[in-house]
């Protein structure tokens, strides 16, 4: 991609000094967050800044996340590109859920090498999606009312060209396809982790407002 802006939402680890240094080698943009009600504001500040200028926008991708194109010699851009003509606002790309590997502590290998099993493809969890929306003056008017899919006015198609409702950020009419591009979401690093992390911060609509 050209370009990465990181909204930086409370965190206390050394998480500023990591982004002063990748950004001597990408481009990034770094926005500090505070505060429980900021999501949806964040997500427009987004798509209101960044769209007008670039042809390709994905809001709203967290660092557990990995988008993986899966036709033979194409990349991301690749895929992009094939949907250039598109008269849709945006792309919906559905995720794929990666469990814990059974791994009672974090593992001190990259994520793609230590987490190497999910679900079946059918599971419930694997019609969750997230979009790519059109920019640059194309895909009309976009709204952040649901971190999955958004509300457009042309509307938001999955890659298969199936239609998407807006705030179906959980598709149960459309069965997962990811013979073009998935992406891969490592949702639970280890036992350890869901203990010490993930259990105490709770979903996110429950967590206190400082």
């Amino acid at each position: 991609v050209d370009k990465f802006v990181i909204y930086n939402h409370q965190s206390d680890d050394n998480t500023q000094a990591v982004y002063e240094d990748l950004a001597k080698h990408y481009d990034i943009d770094v926005y500090y967050m505070q505060g429980h009600d900021c999501h949806y504001p964040m997500q427009q500040h987004f798509l209101d800044t960044y769209r007008p200028n670039y042809d390709w926008v994905m809001c709203h991708v967290d660092p557990d996340e990995y988008m993986l194109p899966l036709q033979p010699g194409k990349t991301i851009r690749d895929v992009l590109w094939d949907n250039w003509d598109m008269p849709y606002s945006a792309l919906g790309v559905y995720w794929t859920f990666f469990g814990s590997d059974d791994h009672q502590t974090d593992p001190d290998i990259p994520t793609i090498e230590a987490y190497t099993r999910r679900g079946p493809i059918d599971h419930p969890l694997n019609h969750h999606m997230k979009s790519i929306v059109r920019g640059n003056g194309k895909g009309g008017q976009v709204y952040a009312t649901n971190p999955h899919v958004y509300t457009t006015e042309f509307g938001t198609i999955d890659l298969e060209g199936r239609p998407i409702l807006p705030h179906q950020g959980l598709n149960k009419d459309n069965p997962n396809s990811t013979n073009i591009m998935r992406i891969n979401h490592y949702w639970a690093r280890s036992l350890e982790w869901f203990e010490k992390v993930k259990v105490p911060r709770g979903y996110r609509w429950d967590r206190p407002p400082t």
